[in-house]
């Protein structure tokens, strides 16, 4: 119970109940959980899906650390990242909130939090509990003890985004805030006038459309907060700077990790989605140029009250 001795006796006997009911949840519903993950989460997870996000997050950081800034994140707080992931954003997280604060990181695929525990572990981190659960379906969450929720790029992969964000207010303590961004894929259609560019784009959103998830969520994830009942809201909009090559290494590995699924679903064939992979192989190797990255963020900072 060493990562518990920040709280107090209160906070470390329901915290310590919050691990064993979420211990129980992850036997019972393991099953369930990967099927909702193969069911609606298109790219790969665990070492296959590792390098996306590596660049991903090295394109997204600096804006997501300015959100999260914005948000109030600091030392002593109780912060919940929902959608981990391999971790990326523990490290910023963990080391913010400082040995006085906790961070709560949840992610439904467990090759995800087997990758974000190795990080947490070389950054050595002491603050971090890794939960294994499907945030739109949990019920044995703690009610209103968490300062601040933190989600990037996940809502646009569930069906079902106003149960999660109603799930997430009840995380939260009166004048709790969520830091929630968003993509609006569409935008992307705009970066390239290429036949191939816009082909790729448009069969990544009818991908979507099949799975019933919303790639361009992002245009109303205010919206989604204030239907929640929060209070204050407060949306901005951005395109980071990407490097040319960091946007195509993102758009072929991208492509390579939903290609059989576009193609399970009859939305493209093989001979094609490799035609793009090769097309995309010829772009420059381009580390100096910096562009907007192809798809609008949407940045949304969600107050409980």
């Amino acid at each position: 119970m060493k990562n518990y001795e920040i709280h107090n006796n209160k906070s470390r006997s329901f915290y310590t109940y919050l691990l064993v009911i979420i211990t129980i949840f992850t036997l019972t519903t393991k099953s369930y959980a990967m099927k909702l993950e193969d069911d609606t989460y298109i790219l790969a997870v665990g070492k296959k899906g590792a390098q996306r996000l590596d660049i991903q997050n090295a394109v997204l950081k600096e804006e997501t650390e300015n959100h999260l800034k914005a948000a109030g994140l600091s030392a002593g707080q109780i912060v919940w990242d929902i959608g981990c992931g391999n971790g990326v954003m523990l490290p910023f997280l963990a080391k913010t909130v400082g040995e006085r604060g906790h961070v709560y990181a949840m992610d439904i695929s467990e090759e995800q939090l087997a990758l974000a525990k190795l990080r947490i572990s070389s950054e050595g981190l002491k603050n971090v509990t890794l939960l294994h659960g499907d945030i739109g379906s949990e019920q044995n969450l703690p009610v209103g003890e968490a300062d601040l929720v933190y989600m990037r790029l996940i809502l646009m992969h569930v069906k079902d985004p106003d149960k999660v964000v109603a799930v997430v207010k009840t995380l939260l303590k009166e004048g709790g805030v969520v830091a929630s961004q968003e993509s609006i894929m569409s935008t992307t259609q705009n970066f390239s006038n290429q036949l191939i560019f816009r082909e790729y784009v448009e069969t990544l959103m009818t991908l979507g459309q099949t799975k019933g998830v919303d790639y361009d969520i992002g245009s109303r994830l205010q919206l989604l907060y204030e239907q929640a009942g929060y209070g204050k809201t407060k949306v901005t909009f951005s395109q980071p700077k990407a490097s040319l090559k960091q946007i195509k290494d993102i758009l072929i590995l991208g492509a390579m990790e939903w290609k059989d699924k576009s193609i399970g679903a009859g939305i493209v064939s093989h001979e094609k989605v490799d035609g793009w992979i090769e097309a995309f192989n010829e772009w420059p190797e381009d580390e100096k140029t910096f562009s907007d990255f192809p798809t609008k963020q949407a940045y949304v900072l969600a107050w409980k009250s």
